[in-house]
């Protein structure tokens, strides 16, 4: 089994900078941990850090909601609310300032971290020639995440990402739906692609009446 969650980090804080909102869902929902910091990274920012500084509130909101510090502090003791005022991300620096003030009401309960829901992540993983791919099925987003890797445990190399209704082959996916229902998950094919699946195929030889 891959242990995603060592590289995983390392994708969320490169889509939080890069305000992939989806893909930073994605990554959280896969149980990246919003306090971890790669190694080489020197300023020593979290996510949060990273969301505040370029001021992409929606991606800011979800960190928190999955329980990102909002009092972490980097190599140099900055907090998000500083790099987000220092950076005139002042709807940012807001939300932070709320949020702190609301937590810090006595009698206020520190918010649980949302839950993420196992249903609507499937991951498979399988060796396809000289490569191992990690397959998660995102049934919050209805796409496929393909993983590339060069080892097992290795860094991704590559990644894809591709809607359930444009999937060519459904092998895999007709897999995913039923660990997804396995799982206590509701949703079923026709409920996402049902062009698809309800699509029946001609006997060979009939004729269809225009």
């Amino acid at each position: 089994m891959i242990d995603h969650k060592k590289y995983i980090a390392q994708d969320l804080i490169k889509h939080v900078r890069n305000g992939d909102h989806h893909s930073v869902l994605t990554c959280l929902n896969l149980g990246a941990n919003t306090e971890e910091i790669p190694a080489s990274y020197i300023q020593r920012e979290t996510a949060l850090h990273q969301a505040c500084k370029f001021g992409h509130l929606d991606i800011v909101q979800t960190l928190v909601k999955f329980g990102a510090d909002v009092h972490a502090k980097d190599f140099v003791g900055k907090t998000p609310y500083e790099h987000a005022r220092n950076n005139q991300h002042y709807d940012v620096a807001e939300f932070i300032a709320t949020t702190i003030a609301l937590r810090s009401k006595p009698g206020t309960p520190e918010p649980e971290p949302q839950e993420r829901v196992d249903s609507t992540v499937i991951t498979f993983n399988k060796r396809v020639g000289n490569y191992y791919v990690e397959e998660v099925y995102d049934f919050g987003a209805l796409e496929r995440l393909s993983l590339l890797r060069l080892t097992e445990d290795g860094g991704i190399q590559g990644m894809s990402r591709e809607s359930f209704s444009l999937l060519q082959h459904t092998t895999g996916l007709k897999e995913a739906f039923e660990q997804h229902a396995a799982k206590g998950g509701k949703m079923t094919p026709n409920d996402i692609i049902p062009a698809r699946t309800k699509f029946k195929l001609m006997p060979k030889g009939s004729q269809h009446d225009e």
